[in-house]
């Protein structure tokens, strides 16, 4: 939320992907014995936003992604959150 809290975003464009119901996800050997990937969810907000000139303007990314990760027999959800910046 600080990321954008006094900012002005003029344009948002919002993609969402899963890999459920239908896709999964690919790993390696090394991974699927000790942390296998079992589900994956994201949505990422690609943004312009207004700089304080009131005139030009950048680009940011944000996201969150949740990807399940299977320790054992134990599910676990590893959430990541991010904004990145274009200049």
């Amino acid at each position: 939320m600080n990321a954008i809290q006094g900012r002005t975003i003029v344009e948002t464009t919002v993609l969402h992907i899963a890999t459920n119901p239908i896709g999964g996800i690919l790993n390696i050997p090394f991974i699927i014995a000790n942390a296998n990937a079992a589900d994956l969810k994201a949505t990422f907000w690609i943004e312009k936003v207004l700089q304080p000139d009131n005139v030009s303007k950048f680009m940011q990314l944000q996201y969150t992604q949740t990807v399940v990760l299977n320790f054992d027999g134990i599910d676990w959800p590893h959430v990541s959150v991010a904004t990145l910046l274009k200049m």
